[in-house]
Order: C-alpha cells, then sequence, then structure tokens
C-alpha cells in the first residue's frame, strides 16, 4: 500500500484526524514502510480498540445518556409488547438439563451456560418476585471501541413497601475471584457498572463461584 491510503484507511477504522496518526507514526521512530498493508490495520485496530475499553472509565470518563428509541420487539417480547410465548433455546444457554427450576423462574426448562448460572436458576429465594436469564444479546451495553457487552441474569425484587420493580441485574463468572478474568472482562464489567450505576438506576453485580446468589439478592433488599 501506498503510505497516503494507509494512512487514509487508519484514519476512517479509528476516526483520527489524519494529521495525528500522521505524527504518531514520526514520534514511534518506526519504519512504517515495512507494514503498509492490511493485516497492520487490522492489527491496529484491534490494539486500539483493547486501548479504548481498558482506559475509557478511569482515563476518559465515558457517560452513558439516555437516548429515546423503541423498545419492541426484543427477544421477549414481539413489536406491540406482548410476551412471546416461546423463544430459542439457544439464546438462553448451550447446555440443558430436565432438573427442576425455581419457581420464580421465567422459563419453565433449564437451559444455562455454566455451571453457576444452573445453581442461580435452581434456587428458590424468598426475595424473588421473578427473574430470568438474558437472552443473549438482548440487552447490548455500549462498550469503548464499538463493541457490546450482555449480562446474564435480571431480578424483580420485592420490598417492605411493596413496590416491585426490575433492579438487579447479575454477571456470573465461573471462577474463584476477578484475578481468574481477562483485562478485556474486567473491562466490560467496568463499562456494565458505570451504565446501571448513571441513569438506569439499576443495581449490577459481578457473582463468583464462592458468592451464592441469595446473598447478593439479600444485600439489595437490604439496601433498598
Amino acid at each position: 500500500m501506498k503510505y497516503s491510503d494507509f494512512l487514509k484507511e487508519l484514519s476512517k477504522i479509528l476516526n483520527i484526524n489524519l494529521e495525528t496518526i500522521h505524527q504518531s507514526i514520526i514520534d514511534a521512530g518506526t519504519d512504517i514502510n515495512k507494514h503498509l498493508n492490511p493485516t497492520t490495520l487490522r492489527i491496529i485496530k484491534d490494539k486500539f480498540d483493547h486501548f479504548l475499553m481498558a482506559n475509557a472509565i478511569d482515563k476518559f470518563s465515558i457517560e452513558y445518556k439516555k437516548v429515546s428509541n423503541n423498545i419492541h420487539p426484543t427477544k421477549l417480547t414481539d413489536e406491540n409488547g406482548n410476551v412471546l410465548s416461546e423463544i430459542s433455546a439457544s439464546d438462553i444457554g448451550i447446555f440443558f438439563s430436565d432438573e427442576d427450576v425455581a419457581k420464580s423462574y421465567f422459563f419453565d426448562e433449564l437451559y444455562y451456560d455454566s455451571e453457576l448460572e444452573m445453581k442461580n436458576i435452581k434456587t428458590e429465594i424468598n426475595e424473588v418476585i421473578v427473574f430470568t436469564k438474558i437472552p443473549k444479546n438482548s440487552i447490548k451495553i455500549p462498550v469503548a471501541g464499538g463493541k457490546t457487552y450482555s449480562p446474564d441474569f435480571a431480578y424483580v425484587l420485592k420490598f417492605k413497601d411493596g413496590k416491585q420493580k426490575l433492579n438487579f441485574i447479575v454477571e456470573t463468572k465461573d471462577v474463584g475471584s476477578d484475578d481468574g478474568l481477562r483485562e478485556e472482562e474486567k473491562a466490560k464489567i467496568k463499562h456494565a457498572e458505570k451504565f446501571f450505576g448513571g441513569q438506569v438506576k439499576i443495581e449490577f453485580k459481578t457473582q463468583f463461584t464462592n458468592n451464592k446468589i441469595v446473598d447478593l439478592i439479600k444485600e439489595i433488599a437490604i439496601i433498598e
């Protein structure tokens, strides 16, 4: 590729000014002529997206704002907001068990993606009115770098004042702590915490293998 074409393409995919990219290449002191090809463009784009994701919260202070948009149809509802009679099992989990689900669970069959998810689906909790495994990609949290992130469970809790509301989102991680997570996963969780703690005002928690879902639920019930 010609250097000019390389700069133009890089500017387009990164959405960065041409002069800024050119000066960055000069400052890096790299012989860029050896790397003027589509493979280099893909590598730079991938590394740049990871840089944005890792630093968006702590260094760039991103914020989320509400926008007007159509809610329906969704993975659970039709265009009029009516609940669908059935959805694809593959949107709920890749594994199946014929064991019973909790009475408050939204679905009547046990599809799951991890052992930790299966335990949640089978657990009866008095504070829960209804809960659901969130269908894949039905809640897409925008993540810096153009990607999205989808949590696992949504809970409607009951409180002493009689109010009922969707106010608890859980991300299950079948590892002992956040030390077992990849850096990309940690960055996505930070985005989710920012998203739900801002305009949406829904409690978000990450559940690890040593966390019982009932204990996380009771923490939220006490807060409310």
